[in-house]
């Protein structure tokens, strides 16, 4: 068990650079791997990634493309059609 830090001083904000990496490396991280969960078979763990992506970055046509080849595998794809524009806030 590791000993509990007794620091109260809190973490420094984040640098602009490291907010710049979770806004644009992060999107592009979770799109790759929905990408190779769709090809190990993996659907349910890449609609969950595609789904993240889609809350950073709603209006991303990949983050789009990605749930619905995650959802295609799983057979869901009329859910994705039946859904409109904004699946990924309605999907369960």
């Amino acid at each position: 068990m590791l000993p509990e830090d007794n620091n109260t001083q809190q973490r420094p904000p984040f640098s602009a650079a490291e907010l710049e990496l979770r806004q644009t490396v992060w999107p592009a991280l979770l799109a790759n791997r929905s990408r190779s969960r769709c090809s190990a078979g993996r659907f349910d763990g890449a609609l969950s990634d595609a789904l993240l992506l889609l809350e950073k970055r709603p209006g991303w046509s990949k983050g789009h493309y990605r749930a619905a080849q995650a959802l295609d595998g799983l057979e869901r794809w009329v859910l994705w059609l039946q859904r409109g524009s904004e699946p990924h806030k309605t999907l369960p």
